[in-house]
C-alpha cells in the first residue's frame, strides 16, 4: 500500500554570505493514512524545517534535496502553481502562533472560508455554513456570531481552535500541527490535544505533530521520530517511548523529565551544547561529544539500524547489542 506521505533522504541547507547552515541532513519518514506521527526535538534540531520543506514554504535562500511523495506525487518537482493547489486542500498546516498568522484586518469568517473559495470547492454561502459547523466542532461558543469577530476579539485558546477549524475546511488528507499548544496554558493545551486527536481519528487523516515535549508526543502520536542535528536519532512506536527507547540521546531526555514520586534529587541533564550545523556536521556520530557511552566506533556516523519491528536507532550500541 502506498503511504500517504513518504519523505526520502530530505536535505535542507540555508545559504548566506557568511555561512551555509545544514539544517536537515538526510531525513526519511513515512505517514500512513489515519495515523499520527510526532517529530520531537529541541530547538534547532530541524523538526519544523522538515515540514516547511514538505509544504515548500521555506525562504528563497533554502536549498532542498530529496523526495517528498504525497500519494506517490513528488511535491518538490511540482510547479509552484500546482503546489498552490495542494496547500490548504490536500495538506493543511496549523501554525504555532495563530495571532501571527491570522490577518488582523479580516474577520474570522472571511479567513475561514478562503480555502474553499480559493480551491473552488464551495460557494460563499456553503463555505460559511461549513465554517459555522467546524467552529462548533472545535468548541467555539456561538459560532455564527464568532465568524463576524476579528482575531483580537478572541483569546489565545480560541484562536488556536479557529486555526484548527480553518485547517480542516477543505478536508485535507494530511494535517501538519507545528507546536500548536506551546503558547497555551496547561488546561487549554490538554483540551486542544484531545480535540486534535479526536478530529484526526474521526476524519481518518494522516497527521504530523511537531513538538519539543515528549509527553505531548506520546499522547497524540502512534509513532515518534526523535531528531537531533537535522538527523533522526530514533524512530519508535509511541507506546514504547518510556520503556523501549535505546538511543543515549533519548535516554537522556527521558531521564531529565522531573518526577513527583521518589526521593528528592538533582535533576539529571545532558551535558554540553546542541551540535552546530553551520558549515556542516562534524564527522562521526553527531551526539558523540555529549554522550557518556561513546567509544571508538563513534568516530564513524551510524546509520539508522533495526532494533525491532517498527523501531530503529542511529547508534553503534545497537549493532553491538548493548543499547540501553
Amino acid at each position: 500500500m502506498t503511504a500517504l506521505l513518504e519523505v526520502s533522504d530530505l536535505k535542507v541547507r540555508f545559504e548566506s554570505d557568511n555561512a551555509i547552515v545544514h539544517a536537515v541532513n538526510g531525513i526519511n519518514l513515512t505517514v500512513d493514512m489515519g495515523k499520527a506521527v510526532a517529530i520531537v526535538g529541541e530547538s534547532g534540531s530541524g523538526k519544523s524545517t522538515v515540514m516547511m520543506a514538505v509544504m515548500r514554504l521555506l525562504h528563497g535562500n533554502a536549498r532542498v534535496e530529496g523526495k517528498v511523495l504525497l500519494e506517490g506525487t513528488d511535491l518538490l518537482q511540482l510547479p509552484e502553481k500546482a503546489m498552490q493547489k495542494v496547500r490548504g486542500k490536500d495538506i493543511a498546516m496549523i501554525f504555532q502562533n495563530p495571532s501571527a498568522y491570522l490577518n488582523p484586518t479580516k474577520t474570522i469568517g472571511q479567513q475561514m472560508i478562503e480555502p474553499l473559495l480559493y480551491h473552488h470547492l464551495a460557494s460563499a454561502a456553503k463555505a460559511r455554513e461549513k465554517a459555522v459547523e467546524l467552529l462548533d466542532r472545535v468548541g467555539i461558543p456561538d459560532p455564527e456570531q464568532r465568524l463576524n469577530n476579528y482575531p483580537f476579539e478572541l483569546s489565545g485558546g480560541q484562536l488556536q481552535r479557529v486555526m484548527i477549524g480553518m485547517a480542516l475546511m477543505a478536508d485535507p488528507k494530511l494535517l501538519i500541527a507545528d507546536e500548536p499548544t506551546t503558547a497555551l496554558d496547561v488546561t487549554v493545551q490538554a483540551e486542544v490535544l484531545i480535540l486534535l486527536k479526536r478530529l484526526q481519528r474521526e476524519r481518518g487523516m494522516g497527521m504530523v505533530f511537531i513538538t519539543h515535549d515528549l509527553a505531548v508526543a506520546a499522547q497524540v502520536a502512534d509513532e515518534i521520530y526523535v531528531m537531533y542535528g537535522g538527523l533522526v536519532m530514533e524512530h519508535l512506536a509511541a507506546r514504547d517511548l518510556v520503556t523501549g527507547h535505546v538511543h543515549p540521546y533519548l535516554c537522556g531526555l527521558i531521564r531529565s523529565i522531573p518526577r513527583i514520586d521518589g526521593p528528592r534529587a538533582d535533576l539529571p541533564y545532558i551535558p554540553g551544547q546542541p551540535v552546530q550545523t553551520a558549515g556542516g556536521l562534524p564527522p562521526g556520530c553527531v551526539f558523540a561529544d555529549r554522550c557518556d557511552r561513546r567509544f571508538d566506533r563513534c568516530a564513524e556516523r551510524p546509520p539508522l539500524m533495526e532494533v525491532g519491528p517498527g523501531h530503529r536507532a542511529s547508534c553503534w550500541l545497537v549493532e553491538a547489542g548493548v543499547a540501553k
